[in-house]
C-alpha cells in the first residue's frame, strides 16, 4: 500500500459493508451547505472568502466562510461546485446508513465508482475516473474556516471536507504493445472509503438523516456552477417564491460583481432555450424541477425570456417548483412570498447559532 498525496491507495477491503447502493434521483445535500457558498465556482479555483448574514428570533449576525488549500506538492486548487457532487453522494449514503443505525454514522463510508456514476447519471470513462481522484484530492486538501458572529460573541472553526480517503482498485491484464496476451497490467479504480469530519457527521445525524434534501437528477447535468448554486438555493426555499437578484448574488457567492452576475445568469438561462416555441406551449425547464421568470419590478408581468434588452436596476427572479416553463408569466409579484436565505431554520440554528452562544466561544463545528 502506498501513499498518494494525502490518500491511502490499496486493494484491501476496510470500508463499511453496506449492500445498499445509491440510486439515480436519491442524492441530496444538507440545507446548511446550500444557503451560502462553500465551494469555488471555478474548476481550478483559488482560495476565497464569502460572507453572508443570518437572522433568527430577532438576533442577527454574519457567517464568514474562508476556503484555502493545504496542498503543497500538487495543484493548490480548492474543492469546486463539481467536486461537491461526490461529497453529496457520501453524505446521502451516510444519512441512509444512519437511519437504520440509531443515527450513528460509520467510521468509513464506501462509495463505488459505479454507484457514483449511476446516482449522478454519468457514463464511466477513463477521464471521469481520473477526475474523481482529483475531486477527492481537492476535497481532502480544502481547509474551511468558519467565523460565526452575532452582536456579542463569535466562534471560529477549522475542518476539511474529508478527513481521510482510501482509493481502492483492482488490476486487469491486457495485451502489451507487442500484442502478447495478458502481459500488461492496468490499474482499475473501483471505490473510495471516506472518513467524514465531525461537522459533516452531525449534518446527517440530526433527525437521523432527515436533514438531507434530495436533488433533481437534472442537477447533475448542469454545466454552469452559478446555475448549480441557484438551484441549491431554490431547492431549500419555499415551493413558490421571489428573490431580488442582489440578494441572490450574495448567497450564490463567487468573484463577480452584481452587474456581471446578473448578465451571466441571464445568459446561462437563455442558452438553455434551444428555440422559441411558435405557439404558447411549455418549454423545457430552465432549472431542473422549477419554472423561472424574470421581473423588472413587483407590479408588472414578467419580462420575455427572449427579449435581449438588458433590464435595468435590481431585477427579480420568480421560482415555482414543478411549474410549467413558458416565455413569460402574466402575473405580478405583489402576492408572492419573498425568500430570505438568511433566515435560518431551527435545524440550522442548532448547528450554527448554538456555537455562537456556547460558553467561552467553544465552537460546535469541529
Amino acid at each position: 500500500m502506498t501513499d498518494v498525496g494525502d490518500h491511502k491507495q490499496g486493494s484491501l477491503d476496510f470500508g463499511h459493508e453496506d449492500v445498499r447502493d445509491l440510486s439515480a434521483g436519491q442524492v441530496g445535500n444538507a440545507p446548511i451547505l446550500m444557503f451560502a457558498q462553500w465551494f469555488t465556482d471555478a474548476y481550478q479555483g483559488e482560495a476565497f472568502t464569502t460572507t453572508v448574514p443570518w437572522y433568527i428570533d430577532g438576533q442577527r449576525g454574519e457567517i464568514s466562510i474562508s476556503v484555502s488549500s493545504v496542498a503543497t506538492d500538487q495543484e493548490p486548487a480548492v474543492a469546486s461546485q463539481i467536486d461537491a457532487r461526490f461529497l453529496m453522494c457520501v453524505l446521502t449514503k451516510a444519512a441512509e446508513i444512519a437511519k437504520d443505525n440509531n443515527g450513528s454514522v460509520p467510521g468509513k463510508i464506501r462509495i463505488s465508482v459505479q454507484e457514483y456514476l449511476k446516482a449522478t447519471a454519468q457514463k464511466k470513462t477513463t477521464y471521469i475516473s481520473k477526475e474523481l481522484i482529483k475531486s477527492v484530492n481537492r476535497l481532502r486538501n480544502s481547509r474551511i474556516v468558519t467565523d460565526i458572529r452575532d452582536e456579542k460573541t463569535g466562534a471560529e472553526t477549522h475542518f476539511s471536507w474529508v478527513s481521510e480517503a482510501t482509493v481502492n482498485y483492482r488490476y486487469r491484464y491486457v495485451n502489451d504493445e507487442a500484442g502478447h496476451d495478458g502481459k500488461r497490467r492496468e490499474q482499475m479504480l473501483t471505490s473510495f472509503d471516506i472518513v467524514l469530519p465531525e461537522f459533516l457527521k452531525r449534518l446527517v445525524q440530526v433527525e437521523m438523516g432527515g436533514a438531507i434534501r434530495p436533488y433533481q437528477l437534472g442537477y447533475f447535468q448542469i454545466k454552469s456552477p452559478t446555475i448549480m448554486r441557484i438551484y441549491e438555493i431554490a431547492n431549500v426555499a419555499p415551493e413558490v417564491f421571489k428573490i431580488p437578484m442582489s440578494k441572490l448574488h450574495v448567497h450564490v457567492g463567487g468573484s463577480t460583481t452584481l452587474r456581471y452576475f446578473k448578465r451571466n445568469v441571464l445568459r446561462a438561462f437563455r442558452r438553455q432555450i434551444a428555440a422559441s416555441p411558435e405557439d404558447n406551449s411549455a418549454w423545457e425547464p430552465l432549472l431542473p424541477g422549477f419554472s423561472v421568470y424574470l421581473y423588472a419590478n413587483n407590479e408588472e408581468p414578467s419580462l420575455h425570456w427572449l427579449d435581449d434588452t438588458p433590464p435595468k436596476g435590481d431585477v427579480w427572479l420568480y421560482f415555482e417548483k414543478g411549474g410549467q416553463q413558458y416565455a413569460n408569466l402574466d402575473r405580478s409579484l405583489e402576492d408572492v412570498i419573498e425568500y430570505h436565505p438568511e433566515q435560518l431554520t431551527d435545524y440550522q440554528k442548532n448547528l450554527i447559532v448554538s456555537s455562537v452562544r456556547s460558553k467561552g466561544g467553544e465552537a460546535l463545528m469541529t
